[in-house]
């Protein structure tokens, strides 16, 4: 079986994090696979627009071993994201979606591994393979039968 999680997490703060053992900032993060966007949003009066930004972190995990697919083998890094309600996840088996987090997008456990994270911080220490250290299949497992039964 091939099973993959596709994860999207808006970062509040980028510098939340080290790469390679150095502290990020939040004007240039080299952490892989994070990229600021940029969209037109609407005042809260409903009256005019404006340019926002938000840094996405998306990337995708090998979830029988935990590893980061693509991850360059010269990078490092552990991370303290805040993610606080904004972290897309999408499970796939053999390339269907089986469940996604519909909505609840607080933090799993299976993404922060490190420490417990409440739900709004993505703890975890990647090595340069790629695998992110302390993975858990059976705390993955987990969640996917929450959603399954959430779908159901």
């Amino acid at each position: 079986m091939n099973a993959i999680i596709k994860v999207n997490a808006v970062v509040r703060y980028p510098e939340d994090a080290t790469v390679n053992k150095v502290e990020e900032n939040n004007d240039n993060p080299t952490m892989p696979f994070l990229t600021l966007r940029k969209f037109e949003k609407t005042n809260w009066s409903g009256v005019g627009t404006y340019t926002a930004e938000e840094w996405h972190w998306e990337f995708e995990i090998d979830a029988m071993t935990g590893i980061i697919r693509n991850w360059p083998s010269d990078k490092e890094a552990i991370s303290s994201y805040k993610v606080c309600d904004e972290c897309g996840i999408e499970y796939y088996e053999d390339d269907k979606l089986v469940c996604t987090n519909d909505g609840a997008y607080y933090v799993p456990k299976f993404l922060c591994p490190d420490d417990e994270g409440y739900g709004d911080y993505m703890d975890m220490t990647i090595n340069n393979k790629g695998q992110i250290l302390n993975w858990s299949k059976k705390d993955l497992e987990k969640w996917v039968n929450e959603q399954s039964k959430n779908k159901a």
